[in-house]
């Protein structure tokens, strides 16, 4: 071999190397990324399921104020 192709193949496994290091650490990224992706959905789960059970816990508190402005619109139809 000549002399200029050992330095281009010793430049080329440098960048090979470098290339793999990049690689290793862009994979822990999309690691990283899926982890976070599925807390995300776990929480907007959580955000539905808390808006449900607070639109059902908040219907008897609503019918309860129908009832009452349903009692002094009868209460005041007695009156007039």
């Amino acid at each position: 071999m000549t002399e200029p192709e050992s330095h281009t193949l010793a430049y080329l496994r440098r960048i090979d190397e470098k290339l793999d290091r990049v690689e290793g650490r862009l994979d822990r990224v999309e690691d990283e990324l899926l982890v976070l992706n599925g807390i995300a959905l776990r929480l907007e789960g959580r955000e539905v399921e808390t808006t449900g059970l607070k639109a059902i816990l908040d219907r008897p508190e609503r019918a309860l104020g129908l009832l009452g402005r349903r009692i002094a619109d009868l209460g005041g139809a007695d009156k007039g």
